[in-house]
Order: C-alpha cells, then sequence, then structure tokens
C-alpha cells in the first residue's frame, strides 16, 4: 500500500503519523484502505487531525471478535484470465498498458540471441514478468534449450525499483527455497549496472559480506556490545548525528555522479531487466484457485501440506541465514593447476605447511578432496537452509520480505533419481486412461522435470512434492535495530492488502508519540517490530489460504483464546447480545496477563468440522503463528524442527502412490473446462411474453469501422486521399478538386487521461473564409484514456531511453520546416531508401500547398493555438503535418507528426499525436522546448 507518487499526508511527520493511523483504523474497522490520495486526505484531516497521538489510555491487546466469521470470499487468483499476450484488452486501461508495454520488450528481448517469448507470467506495480525460451545451439555443442523468466519496468525502460530488487535477491543467493537470479552475460543480454541510491531515514548502510566470516563467540559478543554503545551516544550527540548525515550526503553524491556519469556513457547499456530462474509449475495463487473451483473441496493431503510448509519454513530461514553464509558447503573446492597433494608426513610438519602458505602452493588430501568435490559438483548453488548450532546462530540478518502472499511463492520441480520415474510413468497412463474414460479432452500434460538428489536434504525431501520457491523481494529490506521512529513508520504501509502483519496494522501504532527521532518504535513489541515474525506471519497466513481456499479475512479477525471464552460464560446470559459478549471479553482481558490473541479464523473453532482432516500439530503451528504479539509467535528453530519430523511422517490414506497422483493432477495435468452456466429461471406464467423486437431504423450516417487494438478506427490498408471526416465548414460551396489529406490535432498529457481534443482538418479552401463551428456529434464518443495509451506507448517505442533535442539557430518563421528536416534526418529507419528532405525541399512543398489553395493562413484563426503559432506562417501544427503528410505521400511512406513539449529529463513531457489516414504510420517527433521555438529530437542511446 505505497502512497503513489510518494505523496505524503499533512506537513510533516507529526501529520503523516496521524492520517496513517487513521488509514490502518479504517482498516481494521471495515477491512478496506482510504484512497491515498490528496482528495480524501484533505476530506479526512478534520478527522484525524483531532485524534491524538499518542493516545492516552486504552488497552494494548486488539479487540476480539465475537461470533463466527461468516464474510467469507473464496479464493481467487486476480492475474487469471489476464493475458496479455492474447487478444487486445479493451476493458481495462492498465492492463492495455501493460499489453503494449510487454509486446515493446519482448520485441526487443527476442530480437538477438535467439530467444522467443513463451507466454506472460503476470504483472503489477513492480513490473512485468515474461517466459522466454532459448533455442540456439552453442558451437562446437549440440543444440539447447532453456527457459528463463525475464521482469522489466512497466513503465519505460529504467526503473530504480527494479536494481532494489536485484540488490535484495543477491542476499538470498544460492538459497534451495528462494527464487535465484541469472546473471544476463549468460544470456548474451546485458542490463544497466547503476549503484542503487541510500535509504533517506538511514544514515547507516547494510554492509555487504562475502559470507566468509570468521571469529569466536567472545569476540562476537564485544563487537555487538561496542557497536549499541556506539548507536546510543551517537542518538544522544547531535554532533555524531550531524556527522553521520554528512557521510550519509556525501555518499549520496558520490551514488548520484556514478549513476550520471553511466547513463551519459553511450556505449553502456541502458536498459533494466532481471533474469530468473523458469518455474514450470507457476504460483501458489493458480493451484488454490484451482483447488477452490473444485467441487469436491480441493482438499489437500497432509503429507502435502506439511511438505509445503517444509519449504515455507525453509525460505524464512534461509532470509535470516542465508545459506552463502553458513552453510558448511557454501565454498567452491575446487583446487587451482598447482595445487599438491598433502601427504602425512607432511600434515604432521607444521613448517612444511607453513612454507606452502608463503609461496601460495595449495596442499590437500586426495579423499577429503574428492569427497568435497563431489558434494559441490551435485548441489552447486542450490543449498539447503539450517540454523546454525554454534554461537553463528547469533548473526542472524533480520530479513524481512514484507510482500509473502500465494502469487509470490512459486512452485519448481522434482528431486529425485532417474530410476523413480517409472512411478510417475505408471501415474500419468493411469491419469490419460482416467480422462478418457470421463471423456474429458486429451491434451498433453506437463513435463515432470527433475534434478537428482541433493545430500543436504533430508531423504526424500521433494521426491513426491515439487519445492517451493519465494519470489519477489522488491520489498524486502534489512531491518535494523535502535533507529529513529521515522525508520520504522516508513516500513509500515509496504506490502499487499489483507497480508499486512500486526506489527504494520495494529492499533498499537495510536500510543506511538508523533516524533520522528523518538526511539518508541525501537523499543516497542508490537507497533514497528519487523523480523523474522514477521516473515513467519506471511508464510502462515499463505497457509491459512491454502488451506481455507478462502481470503484472508477481512477485516483482521482477533479470536479470543479459549481460556478467555470460558472466564467470560460467567458474565454472561443464556442468550448474550454481540455487545454484552465484548464486554465480557474485555472484562477477562484486563483481569488475564496479556493472554496471546491470535487471528487463525476457522481452523481452531470448536464448532467449525470442515477442517478436522488436518493434522492437529499443524492447525495449531498456524494458530500460533498468527498471534497478535510477534514474540508469542514460535522461532524459526521449533518451527523448522517440527517441521522436518511431521514431513516423514505417515498419515491414513495418504501413500505415496495417493500423493504422487495428487501432484499429478493438480499440477501436471491441464485444468478441466469449466461447467456451463446453469440456464435462466423461467419466467413467471403471470407475465406476459416479451414484445418481438423492432426492426432496426436505417441509419442516417455510413457506419464507423471497428475499432484497432490502440481503440481508433481502423484506417483502410492504403492511404487514402480524402478525408475520413470534416470538423470545419465553409460559408460558400467549395471548388471542385480533390481534396487533400486530413489532418486531426490530438492533445493529450502523456502522464494522464487526455483532457481535451482540438480538431483542425485541412481541405482546400475557396477564396471565401473559413468560419468555425462545432463539429456534429460523433457516432461513437472519441475514447481518451486509450489514446493517451497509444501515445505514451509510441513515445517509449521511439525513445526507449530518452530523447534529446536536435538545436537550430534559425528564424521564428523557419523552425517548423527545420525542425521538421532534423527530426526526419534522425529518425527514419536506416533500411528506408529515402533521403531526408532538406528545408528547401519541404519549404518547396509548402509553397505548391499554399498556391494550391490547400491553406487559409489569414482567414481562420485557431484560439487553442501554441504561443508562437502565427497566421502568414507555415509553422501552425495542423500545417506542419499537412507538409509532413504530403512528403510522405510523394516518396511511398506513411508518415504522421507527434509533438513534444517540454526539455528532455524535466519529468513527464506533454506529447501530442496528430491523427493521420495511414493505416501503419510511423511518428516522427519535434520539440517545443523554449516555448517559441521548434526544434528536432532524436533517440538517445
Amino acid at each position: 500500500m505505497a502512497a503513489p507518487g510518494g505523496q505524503r499526508p499533512g506537513h510533516g511527520y507529526k501529520e503523516m503519523a496521524q492520517a496513517i493511523n487513521h488509514l490502518f483504523k479504517y482498516y481494521r474497522t471495515t477491512g478496506r484502505f482510504l484512497p491515498w490520495n490528496p482528495e480524501s486526505i484533505a476530506a479526512a484531516y478534520p478527522i484525524y487531525s483531532k485524534e491524538p497521538i499518542p493516545k492516552v489510555g486504552g488497552s494494548a491487546q486488539p479487540t476480539l471478535s465475537v461470533g463466527a466469521w461468516d464474510d467469507r470470499r473464496k479464493y481467487k487468483d486476480t492475474e487469471v484470465g489476464l493475458k496479455l499476450d492474447g487478444p487486445p484488452i479493451q476493458t481495462d486501461d492498465e492492463a492495455r498498458y501493460a499489453q503494449r508495454r510487454h509486446q515493446q520488450f519482448s520485441e526487443w528481448f527476442s530480437n538477438t540471441g535467439g530467444f522467443q517469448l513463451q507466454k506472460a507470467l503476470g504483472w503489477g506495480g513492480s513490473g512485468i514478468v515474461a517466459h522466454f525460451r532459448y533455442q540456439g545451439a552453442d558451437p562446437p555443442g549440440p543444440p539447447r534449450q532453456r527457459d528463463i523468466a525475464v521482469k522489466f519496468p512497466l513503465g519505460g525502460w529504467r526503473k530504480e525499483s527494479i536494481h532494489k530488487e536485484i540488490q535484495h535477491t543477491k542476499k538470498v543467493k544460492q538459497s534451495a527455497h528462494c527464487i535465484q537470479m541469472i546473471d544476463p552475460k549468460e544470456t548474451g543480454k546485458r542490463a544497466r549496472e547503476i549503484l542503487v541510491p541510500l535509504s533517506d531515514d538511514d544514515s547507516s548502510t547494510d554492509g555487504g559480506s562475502s559470507g566468509n566470516e570468521s571469529g569466536t563467540e567472545h569476540a562476537l559478543k564485544e563487537r555487538r556490545q561496542r557497536k549499541r554503545k556506539r548507536r546510543l551516544n551517537r542518538r544522544r550527540s547531535e554532533w555524531s548525528r550531524k556527522m553521520a548525515m554528512t557521510r550519509h550526503t556525501y555518499r549520496q553524491r558520490q551514488i548520484s555522479l556514478n549513476n550520471q556519469a553511466y547513463t551519459e556513457d553511450v556505449n553502456k547499456p541502458q536498459r533494466d531487466f532481471i533474469i530468473f530462474e523458469y518455474m514450470e509449475n507457476g504460483d501458489l495463487a493458480g493451484l488454490i484457485h484451482r483447488l477452490a473451483e473444485d467441487p469436491e473441496g480441493g482438499r489437500v493431503p497432509n503429507r502435502v501440506l506439511w511438505a509445503f510448509w517444509l519449504c515455507l519454513v525453509r525460505a524464512c530461514v534461509g532470509m535470516e541465514y542465508p545459506p552463502r553464509k553458513f552453510h558448511p558447503n557454501r565454498k567452491d573446492p575446487t583446487l587451482p593447476p598447482d595445487a599438491e597433494v598433502l601427504h602425512v608426513e607432511r600434515q604432521k610438519n607444521s613448517i612444511i605447511r607453513w612454507i606452502r602458505r608463503q609461496r601460495g602452493t595449495v596442499t590437500y588430501d586426495p579423499s577429503t578432496q574428492e569427497n568435497l568435490q563431489r558434494i559441490w559438483d551435485l548441489q552447486g548453488n542450490d543449498l539447503i537452509e539450517t540454523i546454525p548450532k554454534d554461537w553463528k546462530a547469533r548473526r542472524k540478518q533480520n530479513f524481512v520480505h514484507f510482500d509473502i502472499d500465494p502469487q509470490n511463492i512459486l512452485m519448481d520441480g522434482l528431486e529425485m533419481d532417474v530410476d523413480n520415474m517409472a512411478e510417475w510413468q505408471d501415474v500419468r497412463k493411469a491419469a490419460r486412461q482416467r480422462i478418457i474414460d470421463n471423456e474429458g479432452a486429451d491434451e498433453p500434460f506437463k513435463d515432470i522435470k527433475r534434478v537428482d538428489q541433493r545430500t543436504d536434504r533430508l531423504k526424500g525431501e521433494h521426491e513426491l512434492v515439487p519445492k517451493l520457491k519465494l519470489a519477489d523481494f522488491g520489498l524486502a529490506q534489512v531491518v535494523k535495530q535502535d533507529k529513529r521512529n521515522i525508520y520504522y513508520s516508513n516500513k509500515r504501509p509496504r506490502g499487499k492488502n489483507s497480508y499486512f502483519a500486526p506489527e504494520q496494522f495494529s492499533h498499537n501504532w495510536d500510543f506511538i508519540p508523533g516524533i520522528p527521532d523518538g526511539d518508541d518504535l525501537a523499543n516497542s513489541d508490537v507497533a514497528g517490530y519487523y523480523g523474522p515474525h514477521t516473515n513467519i506471519w506471511g508464510i502462515a497466513l499463505t497457509m491459512w489460504v491454502l488451506i481455507t481456499k478462502y481470503h484472508p479475512p477481512m477485516p483482521p479477525q482477533p479470536q479470543a483464546p479459549e481460556e478467555v471464552v470460558e472466564a467470560a460464560a460467567e458474565y454472561l446470559s443464556a442468550n448474550p447480545t454481540t455487545e454484552e459478549t465484548s464486554d465480557a471479553y474485555t472484562k477477562v482481558l484486563n483481569n488475564l496477563k496479556f493472554p496471546p490473541i491470535s487471528y487463525c479464523a476457522l481452523l481452531w473453532d470448536s464448532s467449525i468440522h470442515d477442517y478436522d482432516y488436518i493434522d492437529k500439530d499443524l492447525r495449531r503451528t498456524i494458530y500460533e503463528c498468527l498471534y497478535h504479539r510477534p514474540n508469542d509467535r514460535p522461532t524459526l528453530s521449533v518451527l523448522l524442527e517440527q517441521a522436518t519430523q511431521k514431513a516423514s511422517a505417515t498419515f491414513d490414506n495418504e501413500t505415496d502412490q495417493d500423493i504422487r497422483e495428487w501432484v499429478h493432477r493438480w499440477l501436471y495435468e491441464p485444468a478441466p473446462a469449466p461447467a456451463p452456466p446453469p440456464p435462466p429461471p423461467p419466467s413467471p406464467a403471470s407475465s406476459p411474453p416479451a414484445a418481438p423486437p423492432a426492426p432496426p431504423e436505417p441509419p442516417t450516417q455510413p457506419p464507423v469501422p471497428p475499432a484497432e487494438p490502440s481503440g481508433r478506427p481502423a484506417a483502410p490498408a492504403a492511404p487514402p486521399t480524402a478525408p475520413p471526416a470534416e470538423t470545419l465548414e465553409k460559408t460558400a460551396p467549395p471548388a471542385k478538386k480533390a481534396p487533400r489529406p486530413t489532418t486531426k490535432l490530438i492533445r493529450k498529457n502523456a502522464k494522464g487521461p487526455a483532457k481535451g481534443t482540438t480538431e483542425a482538418t485541412t481541405t482546400r479552401p475557396s477564396t471565401t473564409k473559413l468560419t468555425r463551428r462545432k463539429p456534429d456529434p460523433p457516432l461513437v464518443p472519441a475514447p481518451t484514456r486509450p489514446v493517451t495509451a497509444i501515445a505514451r506507448a509510441t513515445f517509449i517505442t521511439t525513445f526507449p531511453l530518452g530523447y534529446t533535442i536536435v538545436k537550430n539557430t534559425v528564424n521564428l518563421g523557419d523552425c517548423g520546416l527545420t525542425a521538421l528536416s532534423h527530426s526526419l534526418a534522425t529518425q527514419l529507419p536506416p533500411h528506408r531508401a529515402v533521403n531526408p528532405p532538406t528545408f528547401a525541399d519541404l519549404l518547396a512543398i509548402f509553397a505548391e500547398m499554399r498556391d494550391r489553395g490547400d491553406f487559409d493562413l489569414g482567414g481562420w484563426v485557431d484560439p487553442e493555438r501554441l504561443e508562437h503559432e502565427t497566421d502568414d506562417r507555415p509553422w501552425r501544427v495542423d500545417t506542419l503535418a499537412a507538409v509532413l503528410a504530403e512528403w510522405a505521400r510523394r516518396n511511398g511512406l506513411q508518415l504522421r507528426l507527434g509533438i513534444i513539449q517540454g526539455r528532455p529529463g524535466a519529468g513527464h513531457p506533454t506529447i501530442w499525436l496528430v491523427s493521420t489516414a495511414f493505416a501503419n504510420p510511423l511518428t516522427i517527433w519535434i520539440c517545443n522546448a523554449r516555448g517559441n521555438h521548434w526544434e528536432g529530437t532524436r533517440a538517445v542511446w
């Protein structure tokens, strides 16, 4: 729920804190968010500005829910049905723009390197993810095939959030249950490489590490004590704070200068994208969606649930203890060429070992080295996540994901030896026969992809159930201790609606003072207390969705503990009302010593028996992981120990064959066709029969051609010689000459919807003057947002990395055609066998059109013209577009004029498109950057 455009309510930290508290209060009571925009914030200001901060009085415990939770919404994947690579999307403006952006990037990425687009995997605020497949040869080796997933920005070619996600994903490198990146150089592609700017609310840095830390437990304790003491002293010292901010400002400036120099270097790549490993089984959201649509209830076996839970727990362990730092076999044992064998007698002689170290010669034991090399070759960059047993367990990272939900959990393949594939082949044959017997569609199954078993896993850990991987680390961050209030407040809105943790949405925030530099949140045990317990909340809520097949309860439903319900019965009558029950719960909570309160609805409710088939230990664990106070939730060590034991447990009616059949049905078989909708109910007998429809009236105007994907009427294949419509009418009948091409000016902003249109159609005039009148209403209202999307997409296609101005110093009367000449010279594709026109060529065309009477420069005044347009010069937009269209027609081209108003690099420019009768026009852009002067443009490469 990040604020759009960085908008912040109020004029200071206190006002911002009051506004966000108000938003989350609305979230806790209604399950929805108020719109985060200046209008809604201003409307709510009289309400939240009167709320005291900090709040005086009240309980630290949440208000308990009374009765069963009935507002259940069956889970539905929001991306199901969205096909960016399908037919043109017309119903949703954002999806339509995402579809065009997907097409642009896919064409560029597939242009070289042997990669072919397979399909779009999904999109959101952070970008679009698409599946590509490499099909080519690696001389002198045989042809090979490789699947990858590529994530790229939704808007433009460069976005800082892409680099932040790269930085955060590197922290879980080599983790078996976290998504892994692929170096673009391995695919023959090159991505932009810049430094990520520092955060404004933190003057320290994360401090990267190679992962080869050394030291002792005593040294670690001393370093941590010294570090904490320095932090406390720095907080108390104003001079220390100023020095820290000075260093922060200096580092920020160095990063900015480095990135600026990189951007200006035309020889370096300037496109942002990330390449991930491809997960062939999709995400967990798609599986839950299919299970929710199952008429039989979509039950998940306990062995599958425990296997999934073990994967999610390991992913959280990997964020807290990255295998690249803590795995015992994390180092590559490959020896250098000059390595020598370490004999027994040499091993005893410390002098010989010291001499070899001084010379740089590596000595080794052949048997030990062979075993290490075998293990490394088998597991490579796929290391299991474990918690260190010794003092190193205190070196946890406190890496918080902030965006754990079913859409960000992907399903990988299996880990088993090739001999076990025979059993899976038997399952596939039986599944094919079952589909034939049920007269189902004869569609191919997904391939069962596997890798050899790893040596650091449990026995058969992923032999039957595919491995889950946590993805999308765009919002993740290492949360530090002993920071200011503003540091923790800025992380409060991170995440998706209905998946926030109590550390973010709870009422405990109301008791925090509105002081940005205070230490209240650093010492809080709920509000702003982010850590591994926050990740545990996320995976537990995801498992709750998988089991129930419902969206998370909204608003959040704090459940009354069993001891509270039993104690409250003494205060209640036989048929208590909701208010009486709530008051009784409050009295009991005030008497008890803060019993843990869970937000886990349904699973632990003794009155609901729909989930009795689920292992009681798993339901209890999920219930505890959704406790309100983070310290009440189980620790990672407890969860990992329990999950490793339960993953090997047996359950009734869940044999290995049963699990294979379930996994194959829901992951490798095609989804069944949706059932036809039920017939409509018959009309009542009392209602009269419907009258037959009246015959359609004859059309009074010619029909409008069907719309193209861009939203405008389709044009004929060849450019016509007559305009499609007239928007000016003459007071006298025109002379009978062939009309010239029509130009239509459409004004819009590249950042938002079109504010209006200004139409000016040029026809061959007579000697009589033209008078302006309002055009007749069109048969179909002209779209606004689709036109904006067309302009934006066309602009990005022409200038993927930005644009620069081709300056000219000519007089005002000559700047228009000069700009056209410069833009044609720089924007026409090189394969066009046409020489760009000079200023004299375009001036001759204009003079010929003027002499024919195509323009009436003195009789028609456009009230919406630009400031530098004049009545006696041919530099109006409509006349420039007409000259461009005439030159294009003579040279067998299809061109239209695009207008840029604004300087390069000064934010989002205002762009215009001039409509044309050409079917597939290429846009030629000119710029008005100085307010009274036209200039050409060229793309930045």
